[in-house]
């Protein structure tokens, strides 16, 4: 979908309808199940300049929508002319206003909340959010850890696909957390642009490793490969993507993956 010409996010029926739009996600999403482990998952896409990081998002959140059991538990925020007047916006405001939300309806102790982020990274490990004419702030770990940690958010996943995302491993790590991002703190990642269909990291991990694969850290290990292949072929440096599991989560994403396999194949907890 080639992104509508001269649309403005700063028109009046725009900003008329973002908060209703923000409102009606938030109040939609299902409370967690007593007994289950809950995922929940948040796409954020804030870089309105490039479709390919809105198709990114949307094509992870129709994954896990589909095969890891969220629907009805998942939100996408998306900085994108040709979907202003039906998605929440990818703001800083947004975002934890969307993580507080969802710490009100889970259960802190037992449910899984995982972050998706995908957007162009500074050498300086911030997240670029871009609408123009809006002056948005950008994200950096420190804050994306201040909002889970306000909102009470225990078990997480944060997948962050941008140049010198390994930056945000050291500032989000904890026990209970899984993080993996498309490229070494000092790397940069391939596959945006305005031609471009998917990023590189987001192609292998969501369109290829997780459709098939129930492990997180096994489908970490079959994107890696395959993003390193490609860059061999087409003679680039390598992204060198990482990740970083806390011991808890360790322990606690097995069962968490089981859980999801067997809702998954219409077995019991």
């Amino acid at each position: 979908m080639p992104i509508a010409q001269h649309a403005n996010p700063a028109a009046e029926n725009v900003l008329i309808q973002q908060p209703q739009l923000l409102y009606d996600a938030l109040t939609s999403l299902e409370d967690e199940r007593p007994g289950i482990t809950d995922l929940y998952f948040v796409g954020f896409a804030p870089f309105a300049g490039e479709d390919v990081f809105r198709k990114d998002i949307e094509v992870a959140h129709d994954l896990f929508d589909d095969r890891f059991d969220t629907d009805g538990r998942s939100v996408v925020l998306i900085n994108n002319p040709n979907t202003m007047l039906e998605t929440p916006f990818a703001t800083v405001s947004n975002l934890r206003a969307t993580l507080s939300e969802i710490g009100n309806i889970i259960n802190p102790d037992q449910d899984v909340v995982m972050v998706y982020l995908s957007s162009h990274g500074s050498k300086d490990h911030k997240l670029s959010i871009e609408f123009p004419p809006l002056q948005l702030d950008a994200l950096s770990p420190q804050e994306l850890k201040s909002m889970l940690d306000d909102a009470g958010i225990k078990w997480r996943i944060v997948v962050v696909s941008a140049c010198y995302s390994g930056g945000f491993i050291e500032p989000l790590k904890d026990d209970r957390t899984l993080i993996m991002t498309a490229s070494a703190a000092d790397r940069t990642s391939f596959g945006c642009g305005t031609e471009s269909s998917a990023t590189y990291f987001g192609d292998a991990l969501f369109q290829h490793a997780l459709r098939f694969e129930d492990s997180f850290l096994k489908a970490f290990d079959d994107a890696k490969k395959i993003i390193a292949e490609r860059e061999h072929t087409e003679k680039r440096q390598p992204s060198n993507p990482q990740v970083f599991v806390g011991r808890s989560m360790a322990a606690q994403l097995p069962k968490l993956e089981a859980e999801l396999h067997s809702r998954r194949s219409g077995g019991t907890i």
